[in-house]
Protein backbone atom coordinates (compact mmCIF):
# COMPACT_ATOMS: atom_id res chain seq x y z
CA UNK A 1 0.00 0.00 0.00
CA UNK A 2 2.96 2.34 0.43
CA UNK A 3 1.97 5.91 1.12
CA UNK A 4 -1.65 5.15 0.21
CA UNK A 5 -2.22 4.83 3.96
CA UNK A 6 -2.54 8.62 4.15
CA UNK A 7 -5.05 8.73 1.30
CA UNK A 8 -7.05 5.89 2.82
CA UNK A 9 -7.06 7.66 6.18
CA UNK A 10 -8.43 10.77 4.45
CA UNK A 11 -11.07 8.68 2.70
CA UNK A 12 -12.15 6.96 5.91
CA UNK A 13 -12.23 10.03 8.13
CA UNK A 14 -13.32 12.90 5.85
CA UNK A 15 -16.32 11.85 3.73
CA UNK A 16 -17.63 15.44 3.48
CA UNK A 17 -14.32 16.81 2.19
CA UNK A 18 -14.71 19.44 -0.53
CA UNK A 19 -11.14 20.58 -1.21
CA UNK A 20 -7.99 18.48 -1.08
CA UNK A 21 -4.41 19.45 -1.86
CA UNK A 22 -1.84 16.65 -1.75
CA UNK A 23 1.16 18.19 -3.50
CA UNK A 24 4.15 15.88 -3.79
CA UNK A 25 2.48 12.87 -2.17
CA UNK A 26 3.56 9.32 -3.03
CA UNK A 27 0.03 7.94 -3.20
CA UNK A 28 -0.99 5.67 -6.07
CA UNK A 29 -4.25 5.12 -7.89
CA UNK A 30 -5.38 2.91 -4.99
CA UNK A 31 -5.32 5.83 -2.57
CA UNK A 32 -6.86 8.22 -5.06
CA UNK A 33 -9.68 5.78 -5.82
CA UNK A 34 -10.38 5.43 -2.09
CA UNK A 35 -10.68 9.23 -1.83
CA UNK A 36 -12.94 9.46 -4.89
CA UNK A 37 -15.16 6.62 -3.64
CA UNK A 38 -15.59 8.12 -0.16
CA UNK A 39 -15.44 11.89 -0.67
CA UNK A 40 -18.40 12.38 -2.97
CA UNK A 41 -18.61 16.15 -2.38
CA UNK A 42 -15.03 16.79 -3.55
CA UNK A 43 -14.94 19.96 -5.68
CA UNK A 44 -11.22 20.65 -5.99
CA UNK A 45 -8.29 18.27 -6.04
CA UNK A 46 -4.64 19.24 -6.38
CA UNK A 47 -2.40 16.31 -7.31
CA UNK A 48 0.59 18.28 -8.55
CA UNK A 49 3.93 16.52 -8.04
CA UNK A 50 2.18 13.20 -7.20
CA UNK A 51 4.25 11.38 -9.78
CA UNK A 52 3.20 7.85 -8.83
CA UNK A 53 -0.26 8.59 -10.22
CA UNK A 54 -0.77 7.64 -13.85
CA UNK A 55 -4.00 9.48 -14.63
CA UNK A 56 -4.30 10.80 -18.14
CA UNK A 57 -4.71 7.52 -20.00
CA UNK A 58 -6.50 5.74 -17.20
CA UNK A 59 -10.11 5.56 -16.06
CA UNK A 60 -9.34 7.59 -12.92
CA UNK A 61 -8.32 10.54 -15.06
CA UNK A 62 -11.70 10.52 -16.75
CA UNK A 63 -13.51 10.13 -13.43
CA UNK A 64 -11.62 13.05 -11.91
CA UNK A 65 -12.15 15.26 -14.93
CA UNK A 66 -15.90 14.52 -14.93
CA UNK A 67 -16.51 15.08 -11.21
CA UNK A 68 -13.94 17.53 -9.93
CA UNK A 69 -14.50 21.20 -10.78
CA UNK A 70 -10.90 22.29 -10.13
CA UNK A 71 -8.35 19.60 -10.93
CA UNK A 72 -4.56 19.95 -10.98
CA UNK A 73 -2.75 16.93 -12.41
CA UNK A 74 0.68 15.61 -11.33
CA UNK A 75 2.80 17.17 -14.07
CA UNK A 76 1.25 20.64 -13.89
CA UNK A 77 3.59 23.38 -12.75
CA UNK A 78 3.44 24.68 -9.22
CA UNK A 79 4.46 28.16 -10.42
CA UNK A 80 2.24 30.70 -8.73
CA UNK A 81 1.52 28.41 -5.80
CA UNK A 82 1.76 30.54 -2.68
CA UNK A 83 4.26 28.46 -0.75
CA UNK A 84 7.90 27.48 -0.62
CA UNK A 85 7.20 24.64 -3.06
CA UNK A 86 8.84 24.92 -6.45
CA UNK A 87 9.29 22.63 -9.43
CA UNK A 88 12.41 21.31 -7.69
CA UNK A 89 12.25 17.91 -6.08
CA UNK A 90 9.70 17.69 -3.28
CA UNK A 91 9.79 15.04 -0.57
CA UNK A 92 6.96 14.93 1.95
CA UNK A 93 7.86 11.66 3.63
CA UNK A 94 9.69 11.93 6.89
CA UNK A 95 12.75 9.70 7.42
CA UNK A 96 12.07 9.35 11.14
CA UNK A 97 8.54 8.05 10.55
CA UNK A 98 8.89 4.43 11.73
CA UNK A 99 5.21 3.75 11.09
CA UNK A 100 5.61 4.34 7.32
CA UNK A 101 9.21 3.35 6.46
CA UNK A 102 8.30 2.80 2.79
CA UNK A 103 7.91 6.53 2.18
Amino acid sequence: MGCDVYAIAIAESMPNLRHLQVLGNDQTEIGLQAILDSCLDLESLDLRRCFKLVLLAEQLGHECAGRIKILHLPHESVDGYDSKISDASVDYCFPDDDEYPEC
